[in-house]
């Protein structure tokens, strides 16, 4: 039995040390402190074993000693690790420097009880009993017990607070750390006048060290990874929903109802899926994306690019197929906005000299049965408007321009600003009315002309017959047959 329990000592002390290793690993404060409180329970597990296996009076008053002095180390070491691992740092502030400097002195006391035996003294070793004296005369002997009784019903107290105060996907790893260390706890109260080598309570105080490594880096409760997952994945700027092998809807976070607004009618994505695989067919790949048109949420128009993936197990059995819905709105418009910019001018908004060059091309290829009239306009000595009147007045005359020239926008109509004062207008014969140029051309003079200054546009108009024709030619010949209407 002696060498049983003292190769079970030895195991969890090499178990313990394993623990202290890979926590060493960790480069934060957590890690950190689970490192300290391993190593020192390694410390405390093998100076036992020479307490318990090592014959000598002296060698086991020293033991016992350092023992009791590891054990107020442990304790602090608990306290660090309490406080990192549940962030009760308001616990123990005020405390740790008290019991940092109790400890350094009960250490002090402890080791020179091998000498003095004021704290306590080794009466008698045998086999499997070790008798230990405590002088109860002793106010230090009174100190230990006090100040480690009470620090491990702080910490106790600080898990329970815990478990009450954090979420419940949390309270089942403090409600094991606390269970365990009330455990050790009630063991060592239980036996403290035991002269038995067999004391549980230094097994359990190990069994805690290992429990509380494993619980920080090794066991992640499956309800924790599976709410986590669901809150994450609810809270994301991105739409999301799933399906099983079978078709069937088994998760859509908030944002896919937003877009949908099926009212958690599970059918309604199950068709809709159904019937898009039954589109594809073959064309079905493993990982696809496409694009949306706009989707109206809370009454504004978003754009989403939609990723699809049809996820395997390691033996390539289906395990679901999903959808994640990025939105590419804010993308989208600022993509729009450059379009916009290279394709208009930035002062009248009409299409710029390039835009219109190739829109009149496609159009009159597009309507092959309709003759179109390209008509051309610029404004006489336009240069005088801003060098008397200011840049402001000329850029009103340009604006004004422009709305008259779009007056009467069609499907088969295009307006451009060319450049500076030119303008150009593309439209059907059928749609051309020489009286609304002239009575145009005529609001643009009564707006802007005085007695100092009256203003003249010239207009000039060509029919397209060779479609093929560069524009820019075409708007050659306008400019050429310009003349005051």
């Amino acid at each position: 039995m002696r060498i049983v329990y003292g190769l079970g000592v030895l195991l969890e002390a090499i178990l313990i040390a394993h623990c202290a290793i890979c926590s060493f690993k960790k480069h934060d404060r957590l890690g950190k402190s689970v490192c300290i409180y391993e190593t020192l329970t390694f410390a405390c597990a093998i100076v036992f074993f020479v307490f318990t296996f090592v014959p000598g009076h002296t060698v086991t008053v020293l033991a016992k000693g350092l023992t009791m002095a590891l054990f107020d180390w442990m304790l602090i070491a608990l306290m660090f690790y309490t406080q990192y691992y549940t962030g009760a740092v308001k616990t123990f502030k005020g405390v740790q420097a008290a019991s940092m400097i109790f400890a350094v002195l009960d250490t002090y006391m402890l080791i020179e009880n091998t000498w003095t035996n004021k704290i306590f003294d080794i009466e008698s070793i045998k086999a499997e009993n070790i008798k230990v004296v405590f002088n109860n005369d002793s106010l230090w002997y009174r100190l230990h017990f006090i100040f480690t009784y009470a620090f491990v019903i702080l910490i106790i107290f600080t898990y329970l607070y815990m478990i009450i105060k954090s979420s419940r996907m949390y309270r089942e790893a403090y409600g094991a750390i606390a269970v365990v260390i009330f455990i050790g706890f009630s063991f060592d109260i239980a036996t403290i006048g035991s002269d038995s080598i067999y004391d549980l309570t230094m097994i359990i105080y190990g069994a805690i060290a290992i429990i509380i490594y494993y619980l920080t880096y090794r066991y992640v409760p499956n309800e924790l990874i599976e709410n986590m997952l669901s809150l994450v994945v609810r809270d994301m700027n991105n739409g999301i929903i799933c399906y099983d092998r079978k078709g069937r809807c088994i998760y859509y976070n908030d944002l896919m109802e937003a877009i949908y607004r099926h009212g958690g009618n599970m059918s309604v994505y199950e068709s809709k899926y159904s019937q898009w695989i039954e589109k594809l067919g073959d064309d079905r790949r493993d990982s696809m994306t496409f694009q949306t048109t706009d989707i109206e949420i809370n009454g504004e128009k978003h754009y989403f690019e939609i990723a699809y993936k049809r996820i395997y197990d390691e033996s390539n059995r289906v395990i679901c197929d999903y959808f994640v819905y990025n939105d590419r709105t804010q993308m989208y418009e600022s993509w729009e906005q450059e379009k916009y910019k290279a394709s208009h001018d930035s002062l009248t908004g009409l299409l710029n000299r390039d835009q219109f060059y190739e829109d009149v091309h496609d159009m009159v290829n597009k309507y092959h049965d309709t003759t179109f009239y390209l008509i051309c306009s610029n404004i006489k000595d336009f240069k005088f408007i801003n060098e008397i009147f200011g840049m402001e007045k000329g850029n009103q005359v340009l604006i004004k321009q422009a709305k008259l020239m779009a007056s009467n926008p069609s499907e088969r109509t295009i307006c451009a600003r060319l450049m500076n004062d030119r303008f150009a207008l593309c439209l059907p014969r059928e749609e051309f009315d020489e009286k609304r140029v002239a009575d145009s051309i005529k609001e643009l003079q009564r707006e802007f002309s005085g007695n100092s200054f009256h203003l003249h546009t010239y207009m000039g108009v060509y029919e397209i017959r060779d479609r093929d024709e560069a524009v820019s030619i075409m708007v050659d010949k306008a400019n050429i047959a310009a003349d005051t209407i």
